[in-house]
């Protein structure tokens, strides 16, 4: 993965700066700074990755090929045994600029 591009990055580099998005390329607004887990991971390790970087998608990985993508509301669902405070406290910190 060379990429990302997430909604906020066509928001900022694209749309606010009056840019043509017929013209542009994929890498002319990708993030290039990439925060992934390994599949393996528990998910309260994701959550911590995604405050301490202060994302809401974090790419999934198996042996280096992308197997999915753990996002903020993949945290609320049920399965995911994350308290509420923890996703509360997760999203905080996601929303929070130092």
């Amino acid at each position: 993965v060379i990429g990302l591009i997430t909604d906020r990055d066509i928001t900022l580099r694209a749309v606010a700066e009056g840019k043509d998005t017929k013209q542009l390329k994929a890498q002319d607004i990708m993030s290039t700074k990439i925060y992934k887990v390994e599949d393996t991971v528990d998910v309260t390790e994701a959550s911590k990755l995604m405050c301490d970087c202060q994302v809401k998608r974090v790419p999934v990985t198996s042996n280096n090929a992308i197997v999915g993508i753990i996002t903020l509301a993949d945290l609320t669902n049920n399965h995911a045994n994350i308290s509420d405070q923890e996703i509360t406290t997760t999203l905080k910190r996601i929303c929070d600029w130092h």
